[in-house]
């Protein structure tokens, strides 16, 4: 990669009928500690994004999201819900109290 060139930044992306924002990557920490924080921090299938959670298919999600830049992503914001920061796993798309 040329130095040169400026860093692109992820863009928005549509899925299943909610613009998901790019925020960052799990810090080292926050993924030492996944299984904790899955446990008392992290929800699973928020009823606000019912439509998003159902049927959930991360490899969908993670498609739209490598073409919108963010493959490496791991969390996401919803600008319709505030203060949530959403974490798509596996077989599940969490949310994360922001406050």
């Amino acid at each position: 990669m040329d130095s040169n060139q400026p860093v692109q930044q992820p863009l928005p992306f549509r899925f299943r009928g909610f613009t998901f924002e790019p925020l960052r990557q799990l810090t080292a920490w926050e993924e030492s500690q996944a299984f904790r924080i899955m446990n008392s921090q992290v929800r699973m299938h928020n009823p606000v994004l019912h439509d998003a959670a159902a049927g959930w298919d991360y490899e969908k999600f993670y498609h739209a999201a490598r073409k919108a830049g963010a493959g490496a992503i791991d969390l996401f914001r919803v600008k319709t819900r505030p203060g949530r920061a959403f974490l798509p796993g596996t077989n599940h798309l969490f949310y994360i109290d922001e406050s």
